[in-house]
């Protein structure tokens, strides 16, 4: 942003992405893609965004899963993938 501002150089795509991705996961930005399930127009569009930005599931922090019985204090573990 800054070689922008003070030289004038437009950004390369490249650098757009990686920042846009981190914006993504940050949550500070949110895509808005329209789609129509009657007609179908817009779905590989949508596939394609979901594939190219989305984190996959490999990147995900695990939800912590609780054990033990109704009535007792339950104890939290995470599920490691196998």
């Amino acid at each position: 942003m800054a070689r922008y501002l003070e030289d004038g150089a437009d950004p390369s795509p490249q650098e757009l992405h990686a920042l846009f991705e981190r914006a993504l996961r940050a949550g500070h930005l949110i895509p808005i893609l329209f789609v129509s399930a009657k007609t179908g127009a817009g779905v590989p569009q949508l596939l394609d965004a979901l594939a190219k930005l989305a984190p996959s599931a490999a990147e995900a922090n695990p939800p912590l899963f609780y054990r033990g019985e109704p009535g007792q204090t339950a104890q939290a573990f995470a599920a490691a993938p196998r």
